[in-house]
C-alpha cells in the first residue's frame, strides 16, 4: 500500500460510454532546483472525512490524505488535465472537477 500526501489536490470523474471512475488528481511542488508532479489515483473506493482532512482509499490499496485548506491544483497539473480531458473526448468521453462534499454519500 502507497500513501500520498499530495500539496495539492482535486477529485476528477472520468467517464466513458462503458465506465465512470472518481480519482484524486494530486500535484506536487518541486521546489528549487525541482521539478513540479502530479499523480493521477486509481478508483476511490472510500472517502473517511476527519476534522481537517480527507483519508480517499483507492482499488490500488493507495490511501491518500487530502487536506482540507489544500483543495486546488498547480498549472502544469492543470494542464495535464486538460489534455487528458481532450483525449477523452475523441474517444467520447468527458472528464469533470468535483466538489469532494457532492461525493462523500457516494464513497462511503
Amino acid at each position: 500500500m502507497s500513501e500520498y500526501t499530495p500539496h495539492l489536490w482535486e477529485i476528477v470523474r472520468l467517464t466513458t460510454d462503458n465506465d465512470q471512475v472518481d480519482k484524486v488528481i494530486g500535484s506536487w511542488y518541486g521546489g528549487f532546483g525541482g521539478s513540479d508532479n502530479w499523480r493521477l489515483s486509481s478508483g476511490i473506493v472510500k472517502i473517511d472525512e476527519n476534522d481537517s482532512h480527507y483519508q480517499v482509499h483507492n482499488e490500488s490499496g493507495s490511501v491518500y490524505t487530502c487536506h482540507k485548506q489544500t483543495r486546488g491544483m498547480s498549472s502544469y497539473t492543470h494542464m495535464a488535465l486538460k489534455k487528458l480531458g481532450e483525449e477523452l473526448k475523441t474517444i467520447g468521453g468527458k472528464l469533470e472537477v468535483l466538489d469532494i462534499a457532492n461525493i462523500l454519500d457516494t464513497h462511503k
